[in-house]
């Protein structure tokens, strides 16, 4: 009587005992409701029963009994199958939820994964976009820096050709003046320190044209000599400008500083630097000139009491043709940096200890 199909085999494991009675007549599952049954009958019951997720029928008929005993165990054995029957029921909604929950937390743990990726990889792609406009605008800035190279090159060779013939005539002027003054007996101690450090200054703007002519060779053989000659040679050739400036100069050389370098052109960058100092201090300040050394190598430091470089990028003063002078060419500073990196130094801009501009000249002990 059991089918053979799983439909209802929750039901026959809870009515064993039925099917060994003698007096049982028929014990079915039926997949539609019989045409006749009876419910509550004294030989038959028909019940309706949730199996497997759909409903079926339980169709039991027996011989009867005097006293109903049949019956009842009957409907005790229905009961017993109902429960169970109701008992996979939940047992199937409640695993159904749980494949639901597990199914909508991997779903979600897999949305989160994605949405995480999705932000690293938009990330990245913000940081190669930041990256890429970087390097747009560096390389704009390098191609702006080589056309004001070369047209600072080209301007810096003109300026030397047209000078260098009047100078030509100022040494040789200078040669005779000396050598008259020496025949005449008039050469005394400082009429001799002037024609000296007028040769000197002759040296060095001859240094400043060569430099100006190549623009990035270097006039003379570096070595390695001590600073405060320089320092000293610089002020003096200075100290007519600073009284028409009506600034004074205050100088302290800490020890005896080494760099390497030529004379020329680390006096050329003093006389540049005091010059633009003086230039901006209000009459009656003082500019101030340090120079020491430390682990990094020999410095000297300019510090003026004028209004400063203002808010903006302090490297832009570095920049060819750019000043703040009224007739300035701003070569100046872009021509020191030059000639201090090419003996493998540098000039910056530092943080000032008074309320102007401060410029730092570092210069290595040895040769790089």
């Amino acid at each position: 009587m059991r089918p053979r199909a799983p439909l209802g085999s929750e039901i026959f494991e809870v009515l064993p005992s039925l099917e060994a009675k003698s007096w049982l007549r028929a014990l079915e599952v039926l997949e539609q409701p019989p045409t006749v049954f009876s419910v509550h009958g004294l030989t038959e019951r028909c019940v309706e029963l949730p199996v497997n997720g759909r409903l079926v029928w339980v169709r039991i008929a027996w011989e009867a009994d005097l006293d109903g005993t049949r019956a009842e165990l009957v409907d005790r054995s229905i009961e017993l199958a109902r429960l169970r029957a109701e008992r996979r029921v939940a047992e199937h909604a409640s695993e159904a939820q749980h494949r639901t929950e597990r199914l909508a937390r991997t779903s979600r743990i897999a949305f989160e994964m994605e949405l995480r990726a999705a932000r690293a990889i938009a990330a990245d792609a913000m940081v190669r976009r930041e990256d890429a406009e970087r390097m747009t605008v560096d390389a704009e800035r390098r191609r702006i820096a080589r056309d004001q190279i070369v047209a600072a090159s080209a301007l810096f060779a003109s300026v030397a050709h047209d000078i260098r013939s009047p100078l030509t005539a100022l040494v040789l002027n200078l040669r005779i003046l000396e050598e008259e003054a020496r025949k005449a007996g008039q050469l005394s101690s400082p009429t001799q320190a002037m024609f000296d450090d007028t040769r000197l200054a002759c040296d060095l703007i001859e240094g400043v044209l060569d430099g100006l002519r190549t623009y990035a060779s270097c006039s003379g053989v570096a070595r390695r000599l001590p600073l405060k000659p320089i320092v000293d040679c610089a002020v003096r050739l200075f100290r007519w400008h600073m009284q028409q400036k009506g600034v004074t100069l205050s100088v302290d050389v800490h020890g005896e500083p080494e760099a390497w370098g030529t004379t020329s052109e680390i006096c050329q960058i003093l006389l540049n630097l005091l010059a633009n100092a003086a230039e901006a201090s209000p009459r009656g300040s003082a500019v101030a000139l340090e120079c020491g050394v430390d682990a990094a190598g020999a410095w000297v430091r300019v510090d003026d009491d004028g209004p400063g470089l203002g808010d903006g990028d302090p490297e832009r003063v570095f920049e060819p043709f750019r000043s703040s002078k009224e007739d300035g060419l701003g070569i100046g500073l872009t021509v020191a940096r030059a000639m201090a990196r090419r003996h493998g130094g540098d000039l910056v801009v530092v943080k000032s200890h008074r309320q102007g501009a401060s410029f730092e000249l570092r210069l290595p002990r040895t040769a790089r």
